[in-house]
C-alpha cells in the first residue's frame, strides 16, 4: 500500500468536495451504492488516492469526475471545485439531462414569478389567480368596462337607482330599528 498520508476516507472526501452537504449524507449514498470508485461499489471508508476516478449519482444526476487533490475539511466552493477535474462525457450527459428537464416542465404563460400582495389577496379571496382572470377575460374579449352595463354615469344618478316603488316592495322594518 502507499502512504496513508497521501490517502482520504470516501465520504470525507465527497463532503469537503461539496457533492453533499453532511458527511452522513456521504455516508448514506456510499453505503445505498451511488458512489463507485473505479467502476467498482465502493464503502464509505474507502481509502481515496489521486488518479482515482468517481461515479457519483445524486437523483437522477451523474457525475464522472477524477480526483486530483485530497481534503479531509470543508472549505469554500472555489476550493472544493479544483479537487477534481469533471470528465467532459460527464458534463454533457448532464446538460442534456437539464435541457431534457426544462423542455419537459410544463410552461405556465400566467406564472410571472411570485405574486404581489394584491394578486395574494384576490387568489385568497376569490380561489382564482388574478391572472388568470386577467387571461381569460382577454381571450374572450371582455373588458373591466363591461361590469359597467352600459353608461358609466348612470351609477352617479340616484333617479336611476332601483328602488322599490312601494311599501309593500320593501323589507319589513324592525320595530327595534
Amino acid at each position: 500500500m502507499s502512504d496513508p498520508l497521501h490517502r482520504v476516507r470516501l465520504d470525507k472526501w465527497l463532503w469537503a468536495a461539496r457533492f453533499f452537504r453532511t458527511r452522513s449524507l456521504a455516508t448514506a449514498a456510499a453505503e445505498a451504492g451511488r458512489v463507485h470508485v473505479g467502476g467498482e461499489r465502493a464503502k464509505p471508508a474507502k481509502a481515496l488516492k489521486i488518479g482515482d476516478r468517481l461515479d457519483v449519482r445524486i437523483g437522477p444526476w451523474r457525475w464522472s469526475v477524477d480526483v486530483v487533490a485530497l481534503a479531509e475539511r470543508r472549505g469554500p466552493a472555489s476550493v472544493a471545485r479544483t479537487l477534481y477535474v469533471e470528465r467532459p462525457e460527464s458534463i454533457a450527459e448532464r446538460l442534456a439531462l437539464a435541457a431534457q428537464q426544462r423542455a419537459s416542465r410544463p410552461s405556465n404563460p400566467l406564472h410571472r414569478g411570485r405574486p404581489t400582495k394584491k394578486q395574494r389577496r384576490d387568489f385568497d379571496r376569490t380561489g382564482v389567480a388574478a391572472d388568470a382572470v386577467d387571461a381569460a377575460d382577454a381571450a374572450s374579449g371582455h373588458t373591466d368596462d363591461d361590469l359597467d352595463a352600459g353608461d358609466p354615469d348612470r351609477w352617479q344618478d340616484p333617479e336611476a337607482w332601483d328602488f322599490p316603488d312601494d311599501a309593500s316592495d320593501a323589507a319589513p322594518v324592525s320595530p327595534d330599528a
